[in-house]
C-alpha cells in the first residue's frame, strides 16, 4: 500500500492534485480544502466536493480496488468531459498525505462512513485481503450527493506558506477554459474559503493578450503549421511562417501550443518602442511580476497541467541554448503552452510516480517538434533584434563621432567678426573638443569590443586554470624526481672525490639508471608542456574571434589521449578497451561526432586516463583494464571511465570531486584523486550544466559524465 501511495505519489501537492482529479472527474463543481487546527499543531485536511458522491457498491468496487480498469473504459465522465484521472490509484493519495482517512461519502440518499488506517498495512506478513475497516450505512434525506475525506496524522507540515503555495500551484493547474468547470476554494481557518485562481487567471489573460509577440502553432499529427504576430510596431497581424519539408516523421498525435514572448530592450531602456509598450500595454512591475512566477512552457492535457512541465522544469533545456547561442529564446521571457488530449495522445502521460511523463519515442518526438517551433521563433525574433540595434544607432541622443566633429568644424569657420583673440581662442577650444570627441570615440570601440568578449574571457579564465593546475600537478612530480636524482648524483660524486679510482660497477649501473629515468621525466614534462602549449593557442584564437562549438569525433579524440600514455600503459600491460553501445537500444555507434569544445574533452579524458593509470598502478590486481563508453540519447552525451584499479570507498563518493580532497582510506592508502584533476573535471562539466558523478562498483572505479543538450551531427554503425 505504501509503494502505491506515498512512494508512487511523491510529493504532497501532487497528492493534492490527485484528489482534485476524482472530484471533478465525479462532475464536481465546487472543491472545498479546509486546513483544520492549522494554528494547534494537530493539523488535519478535509477535502469536500458537490459531485455525484459514492454508493456502497461504488466504494467496494471501485474506491476500495486498487488500479482499476474504469479509467480505461470509461473516458469520458458523464457530464460527457475527457476524465482527468490516470490509473485508478489518485485515491491512495489520502495514503501520501495522512495515517488515517475518514470517508463520507454520499449518493441517492445514503451516506456511508469509513475510516482507513493505512498503517494496519504495514505490519509484517499481513496481505491486503486481510485489512478490514469499520463501515456504517445510514440513511440521509436532506444531504446533497458528494464526498467528503478528513485526513488525520498528517505525514508532513502544513503552515501558512505551503499553503500559498498550494494555492499558486492550483491556480496554474487547470487551464482557463476548465476554469469555469471547477471552482477550487481553500480555507485555513474562514468556513468559506477564498476560489482559488480567479485572480491570477485574469492576470494571466491580461499580460499574454498584451504579449508583444505571439506564435500559434498547430501540429495536425503529419505537418506543421506556425504563426506568429508582433503587436509592438501595431501590425497586429498573424503571418504565416515557413516550415516546409522541416518536420520529421513522429509517433505522435496532433497537439497545437501558444508561446508569448516578453523580450527585453538592451539594458531595458525606456526610449525604445519595445519597453514603452510594455509601459503603455501592461505596466513593466505587473509584466515583470507576472514573468517571475509564470514562465516556462507548460504541458497541457484535456485542460489540466502535468506538473511540474512548466515553471522552472526546463524540459526544452531553453537556458541551456541561450546562454550557448545569445539569438536563442530564454526561459524567463517566454509564457507558453502545449495543449494535448488523451485522445490523441495517449502516450503522453505520466510516469508511475506522477512527478515525471513517460520516457518515451512519443515524448521524445513531442520535444523534438517543439524545438523546431522554437527555432522558428528565434529565427523571427533574431531579425527583430537586429532592426532594434539599428533604431538604436539611429535614434540615440548621442550624437554620431563624425557628426560632432562637423559642428566643431562649422564652429571654426564661422567666426568672422570677432577679434584676434576671440578666434584664437575659439580654435583652441575647437581642437580640445575634436581631441574629446576623438578619444571617447576610441573608449567606445574598446567598450563594444570588450562586452562582446566577456563570456570568451570567463571560459578562458576558466581554461588557464585548467592549463596551471594541469602544469602543477604533471609537470610539479617528474621535476621534482629529477632533483632527487640531482641530489643522489651530487652524493655519487663526493664519494668518487673522497676517494682515489673511477666509479664502482654498482655505480656506473646506477648512473646509467639515473640518466634513463632524467629522460624520461624530460619528456614527460614536455608532453605536458606541448598540452598547454595547445591550450595557450586555443585561449589565444578564442579571443579575437566568437566562442562557438566544433565537431568532435569522440573516439578520435580519446585515441589522441591515449597516444599520449602508450608507453606507460604498454609497461603496465594496462588493456584499453572502448564501447559505443547504447544501453537504451544497445546500438553500437563507434564514430560518434558531437558539438563541442574540444579542449574541453580532452583535458577531461586526460585527467581520468592519469587518475585510472595511477590507481592501476598502485593497485595488485591482474585484470588491468582501462574502458571509455561513450553514447547519445535523448540529446545528452553519456560518458562512462571505467578502470580495474584500487576503487574509490563508499564514503568518498561525493568528497573526491573537492579541491584537494583525495581518495584516501582510515589508513591512507592512497586510491582515486590527486586533489585537482576529478575538481577540474566536474568544473568544466558545471559549465555545460551537466553532471559528473562517481558511481560505486565492484573492482575498480567508474567515473559517469552527462553533457546535456549536445547536438549529434553524425554517426557511423560499425
Amino acid at each position: 500500500m505504501d509503494y502505491f501511495g506515498s512512494k508512487s505519489i511523491t510529493s504532497d501537492f501532487t497528492a493534492m492534485f490527485e484528489l482534485i482529479k476524482n472530484s471533478r472527474d465525479a462532475n464536481a463543481k465546487n472543491v472545498l480544502i479546509k486546513f483544520k487546527n492549522l494554528r494547534y499543531g494537530s493539523t488535519e485536511i478535509e477535502i469536500s466536493d458537490d459531485g455525484d458522491g459514492m454508493s456502497n457498491e461504488d466504494i467496494e468496487t471501485k474506491w476500495m480496488v486498487i488500479g482499476t480498469d474504469s479509467r480505461l473504459r470509461d473516458t469520458k465522465t458523464s457530464d460527457g468531459k475527457a476524465v482527468w484521472g490516470e490509473m485508478g490509484i489518485g485515491r491512495l493519495a489520502c495514503q501520501r498525505l495522512g495515517t488515517v482517512t475518514e470517508l463520507n461519502a454520499v449518493k441517492n440518499g445514503k451516506l456511508v462512513w469509513m475510516e482507513f488506517d493505512w498503517s494496519a498495512f504495514e505490519k509484517p506478513g499481513i496481505t491486503v485481503n486481510e485489512v478490514k475497516f469499520e463501515r456504517k450505512i445510514t440513511d440521509t434525506a436532506n444531504l446533497n450527493n458528494g464526498v467528503r475525506l478528513n485526513l488525520k496524522k498528517l505525514k508532513s507540515t502544513w503552515d501558512s506558506k505551503k499553503i500559498n503555495k498550494l494555492k499558486s500551484e492550483i491556480s496554474t493547474f487547470i487551464s482557463k477554459k476548465n476554469f469555469d468547470d471547477i471552482k477550487i476554494r481553500i480555507s485555513d481557518g474562514d468556513e468559506k474559503g477564498e476560489i482559488v485562481g480567479r485572480n491570477d487567471v485574469k492576470l494571466r489573460e491580461e499580460i499574454i493578450n498584451n504579449a508583444p509577440f505571439k506564435m500559434r502553432s498547430v501540429f495536425d499529427g503529419n505537418h506543421l503549421f506556425v504563426d506568429i504576430m508582433q503587436s509592438v510596431a501595431k501590425q497586429n497581424e498573424w503571418k504565416k511562417q515557413d516550415v516546409a519539408d522541416s518536420c520529421p516523421v513522429t509517433n505522435i498525435g496532433p497537439f497545437s501550443v501558444d508561446i508569448y514572448h516578453f523580450p527585453r530592450a538592451p539594458g531595458k531602456r525606456k526610449t525604445t518602442d519595445i519597453e514603452q509598450y510594455y509601459n503603455h500595454k501592461i505596466g513593466i512591475k505587473k509584466m515583470e511580476e507576472f514573468l517571475k512566477y509564470n514562465h516556462g512552457i507548460y504541458i497541457y492535457r484535456d485542460g489540466v497541467w502535468l506538473r511540474p512541465y512548466g515553471g522552472e522544469k526546463d524540459w526544452l533545456t531553453l537556458e541551456a541554448r541561450a546562454r550557448q547561442e545569445t539569438s536563442r529564446i530564454g526561459l524567463k521571457q517566454i509564457y507558453g503552452i502545449v495543449h494535448l488530449t488523451k485522445s490523441n495522445n495517449p502516450m503522453i502521460k505520466p510516469a508511475a510516480h506522477r512527478e515525471t511523463l513517460d520516457d518515451n519515442k512519443e515524448f521524445d518526438d513531442l520535444q523534438k517538434i517543439m524545438r523546431i517551433m522554437i527555432n522558428i521563433f528565434a529565427e523571427y525574433m533574431k531579425h527583430w533584434k537586429e532592426e532594434e540595434i539599428k533604431k538604436l544607432k539611429i535614434d540615440d541622443k548621442e550624437p554620431d563621432p563624425e557628426t560632432a566633429k562637423q559642428m566643431v568644424v562649422n564652429i571654426k569657420n564661422n567666426t568672422r567678426g570677432n577679434s584676434p583673440d576671440e578666434k584664437r581662442q575659439i580654435k583652441l577650444s575647437s581642437d580640445g573638443l575634436l581631441n574629446v570627441i576623438d578619444v571617447l570615440q576610441e573608449k567606445a570601440e574598446i567598450l563594444t569590443t570588450e562586452t562582446d568578449e566577456i563570456k570568451s574571457y570567463e571560459k578562458n579564465l576558466i581554461t588557464l586554470g585548467i592549463a596551471a593546475s594541469f602544469m602543477a600537478r604533471h609537470v610539479t612530480d617528474p621535476l621534482e624526481a629529477n632533483m632527487d636524482l640531482l641530489n643522489e648524483g651530487a652524493q655519487i660524486r663526493e664519494a668518487i672525490l673522497s676517494r682515489s679510482g673511477g666509479l664502482t660497477e654498482d655505480e656506473t649501473t646506477r648512473t646509467k639508471e639515473m640518466l634513463d629515468q632524467m629522460e624520461d621525466n624530460q619528456a614527460r614534462m614536455l608532453h605536458f608542456m606541448k598540452f598547454v602549449s595547445v591550450m595557450t593557442d586555443h585561449i589565444s584564437k578564442s579571443i579575437v574571434s566568437d566562442k562557438s562549438f566544433e565537431q568532435v569525433n569522440i573516439l578520435e579524440c580519446w585515441q589522441s589521449v591515449a597516444k599520449g600514455f602508450e608507453d606507460k600503459c604498454r609497461d603496465l600491460s594496462i588493456v584499453i578497451k572502448t564501447d559505443s553501445s547504447n544501453p537504451h537500444n544497445r546500438e553500437a555507434k563507434s564514430q560518434l561526432v558531437v558539438k563541442l569544445d574540444p579542449i574541453d574533452l580532452d583535458s577531461i579524458l586526460t585527467h581520468l586516463y592519469m587518475n585510472s593509470i595511477e590507481s592501476i598502478e598502485k593497485s595488485t590486481t591482474d585484470k588491468k583494464e582501462i574502458t571509455l563508453h561513450y553514447w547519445h540519447h535523448n540529446h545528452n552525451l553519456h560518458i562512462d571511465f571505467a578502470d580495474t584499479g584500487r576503487g574509490i570507498p563508499e564514503s568518498k563518493l561525493e568528497e573526491i570531486f573537492e579541491p584537494f580532497k583525495f581518495g584516501h582510506l582510515q589508513d591512507n592508502r592512497q586510491l582515486h584523486g590527486h586533489g585537482l584533476g576529478l575538481y577540474i573535471v566536474r568544473k568544466i562539466m558545471e559549465h555545460y550544466e551537466g553532471k559528473a558523478e562517481a558511481i560505486s562498483v565492484d573492482g575498480g572505479a567508474l567515473i559517469r559524465l552527462t553533457f546535456p543538450n549536445i547536438e549529434r551531427v553524425a554517426t557511423s554503425v560499425r
